[in-house]
């Protein structure tokens, strides 16, 4: 089992605290949720994997499909890289989930979503 940086879990929590906070407080600002992105962003491949998987939840909490969508998919093309991640694949299965809810129960077009993350993860690796 791999243990996570004490650092990176007491961000991970501090930001889904946030988030917590800002749907309770009926808001549309994503920044706890962005937070969780950026604090993974510097860790190793199965960190980020699971930041965007929990900024993905938090996106879809606070009713940012679009952007869950794409935390989402960044979170299952990155899981690719990897041998048989569990976020990754809980990551495909959100992003089904979602985009079946919002597209009438088909996932026709969700490769559009794929090739969204996949081109921006290709930015964030220049």
């Amino acid at each position: 089992m791999k243990c996570f940086p004490l650092i990176l879990v007491v961000a991970l929590i501090t930001a889904v605290a946030n988030c917590t906070l800002v749907y309770g407080q009926d808001s549309k600002n994503a920044s706890a949720c962005q937070d969780i992105i950026t604090n993974s962003s510097t860790s190793t491949l199965t960190d980020r994997i699971d930041g965007y998987y929990f900024a993905a939840l938090c996106y879809w909490k606070i009713g940012d499909g679009d952007n869950a969508m794409l935390a989402f998919a960044k979170a299952e093309v990155l899981g690719r890289k990897t041998a048989k991640n569990s976020t990754a694949i809980k990551a495909r299965e959100g992003l089904e989930k979602l985009y079946r809810s919002l597209h009438n129960n088909l996932t026709i077009g969700i490769e559009k979503v794929y090739r969204r993350a996949e081109d921006s993860l290709s930015e964030l690796d220049k």
